[in-house]
């Protein structure tokens, strides 16, 4: 079995941004790896429409961690816009997401909030707010929104 050592990973102006597009557009896999070995599965997906966006997030986790995971295209759906994911699996980047920021596994959709150490500064603040406008922001009129 391969325990793997958790590699410590800053909290910085990138990190914060990052954690924003992921508590936007990704997920953070809360399965195990199966039904006999029930240690965590430490996948973490980032999914858009926007394919330039998405190479640009990709190269910025990259810079973070050691990945050599790639941006593919997700399966058509109906009615949908052609989308894209970066998905890799890093214990020590799940380990800053759940437990250095409490950033929530598995379904977020009502468990989310800004992290704690985010709110220590007003840079962290604001990068990590880029990263959930970039991702789940917009505008409406002249009224600023998150949100579907």
């Amino acid at each position: 079995m391969n325990i793997g050592k958790i590699y410590p990973i800053d909290l910085n102006e990138q990190t914060a941004y990052l954690a924003g597009v992921i508590v936007g557009d990704g997920h953070i896999s809360g399965a195990t790896k199966s039904k006999q070995d029930k240690s965590p599965d430490y996948n973490i997906t980032i999914e858009v429409v926007d394919l330039d966006f998405l190479s640009i997030v990709a190269s910025l986790i990259k810079g973070v961690i050691n990945t050599k995971s790639v941006v593919k295209k997700t399966k058509p759906r109906i009615g949908k816009q052609q989308g894209y994911y970066f998905q890799f699996r890093n214990k020590s980047f799940y380990h800053f997401l759940t437990h250095d920021l409490n950033i929530p596994a598995g379904k977020k959709c009502f468990y989310v909030e800004i992290p704690t150490k985010i709110l220590s500064s007003l840079e962290l603040q604001r990068h990590f707010l880029a990263g959930l406008f970039d991702t789940d922001g917009g505008i409406r009129g002249s009224r600023f929104y998150f949100g579907k």
